[in-house]
């Protein structure tokens, strides 16, 4: 990594880059600090004749050297400005009204979501920022540690290559780029699988069921009588929300993943047969992703076509009637004890007059030691939305609650959003259209549990 200048009009640049990159990168790098699409930068200062494709080297950049950039920043699209944040410790104080964003790379969109959708996760940076050898050891979630720690420290946006350079070191895959050498669209659910992935492998005890559940599965042959059936238990990260047929709504597109009916080969039949798999969830992480299957292969024009149907989805959720019998009895205790407190603060709301709570009530709302949902209720703090009709086109933004506020993040642009803003992502023609759901076990700065109204 070098340092070089930039001089635009009366702007100067200093930009760290790899002299192994090529012209486009750096023009691409440009375009995200100053808005110039990279058709229209033209780079005084390097080789005659030098090719977008050649490597900063070839071009006859070395550390220290001085360029001169020509072009017009692209003023097509309005900023939408940030409310001021009143903390003072930067754009991402978990009390601030507000927070700051990440600049565009070149169709890093579907990365800044995810990013976003994690930082969503104050636990996260404190288990990396505990620096443990399995941290140490990972140069993925130190830079992704080093990242949070710069959004939390400044109000600007910031950028997030590094962060990227080690995202495509662990998937190649987000380094692909067009015939033409431009950065390409990739799917952000799958960024932040990548992201869960490289965390599940590093924290603490503490934050073991973070984000990992377990779901037990049962596997029976319908054409074979009394079948009783092949029971296994698995991980999981992410739920999948089927959305085909008739589902309209986020728990019926649950509950049509949870009992699936298919044709397989029975080995002990020795032919095809009716299989049918009923999952239930045997133990509830402390936030859950729910991936809306909105992207799905289509073989007559070889590519993923997007289901553009609404679906409806909670604030609260309650997933209880997905559980097994052993963890509802579990969570029976606690789901009372929400009980007792929604009905009371139903009745204060009435009064309107504050009361007191209760000690008992108080005991009921220790932490556990490992972070875990103990009463199947979440709620709603984070969704990735996508507009457009491909995976590997159209525009990502996240929509993330900060105590009592939903701020959009739309890249480097940050603003307040209602309530009926969130809702109205269950889909509306080609709009924005909820495509990864983040719900939360209890509020991270009182360390609630959810309460359902």
């Amino acid at each position: 990594m070098v340092q070089i200048k930039v001089k635009w009009g009366k702007e100067a640049y200093t930009v760290d880059i790899e002299l192994d990159n090529s012209v486009t990168q750096l023009k691409e790098k440009l375009a995200s600090l100053t808005s110039v699409p990279v058709a229209k930068q033209k780079l005084m200062g390097l080789k005659p004749g030098a090719k977008d494709d050649a490597t900063l080297s070839a071009a006859g950049v070395s550390a220290g050297k001085a360029l001169m950039m020509i072009g017009s920043a692209d003023t097509s699209v309005p900023k939408v400005e940030a409310v001021a944040a009143d903390d003072g410790r930067g754009g991402h104080g978990q009390t601030a009204p507000t927070s700051n964003g990440l600049n565009n790379i070149g169709n890093t969109c579907y990365m800044n979501s995810a990013i976003e959708m994690v930082r969503t996760v104050p636990e996260v940076k404190e288990a990396i920022l505990a620096d443990t050898p399995a941290v140490k050891n990972n140069r993925f979630l130190r830079a992704l540690g080093e990242l949070l720690l710069s959004l939390d420290s400044t109000r600007e946006a910031v950028t997030p290559f590094p962060f990227w350079s080690q995202l495509i070191t662990v998937n190649p895959t987000f380094g692909e780029r067009s015939e033409e050498g431009h950065m390409m669209q990739h799917d952000a659910q799958e960024a932040l699988s990548t992201m869960l992935q490289q965390l599940a492998g590093a924290l603490p005890s503490k934050y073991a069921r973070l984000f990992q559940g377990t779901v037990q599965q049962t596997l029976k042959c319908g054409d074979i009588p009394d079948d009783a059936g092949n029971v296994s238990s698995a991980p999981f990260a992410m739920l999948q929300c089927n959305i085909g047929g008739e589902v309209q709504t986020l728990e019926a597109g649950l509950a049509q993943s949870f009992n699936e009916t298919f044709d397989a080969r029975s080995d002990v039949l020795g032919r095809e047969a009716k299989f049918t798999k009923t999952s239930r969830l045997s133990a509830l992480p402390e936030y859950l992703f729910v991936h809306m299957v909105r992207f799905s292969w289509k073989n007559d024009i070889q590519k993923k076509a997007k289901i553009l149907k609404p679906i409806t989805f909670p604030i609260t959720l309650d997933v209880a009637h997905l559980c097994t019998e052993e963890l509802n009895k579990e969570m029976k205790p606690m789901r009372q004890t929400i009980g007792e407190r929604r009905d009371k603060e139903v009745e204060r709301r009435k009064r309107g007059r504050a009361e007191q709570v209760e000690p008992e009530e108080a005991v009921s709302e220790v932490v556990p030691l490992e972070l875990h949902n103990e009463s199947g209720y979440y709620e709603l703090c984070g969704v990735i939305s996508h507009k457009g009709r491909s995976s590997d086109g159209g525009h990502y933004v996240y929509w993330g609650k900060k105590g009592n506020h939903w701020l959009i993040y739309d890249d480097q642009h940050v603003a307040e959003v209602s309530e009926e803003d969130i809702l109205r992502l269950r889909g509306v023609g080609e709009a924005h259209i909820a495509y990864v759901l983040l719900y939360r076990s209890r509020e991270p700065t009182t360390k609630k549990p959810v309460v359902p109204f």
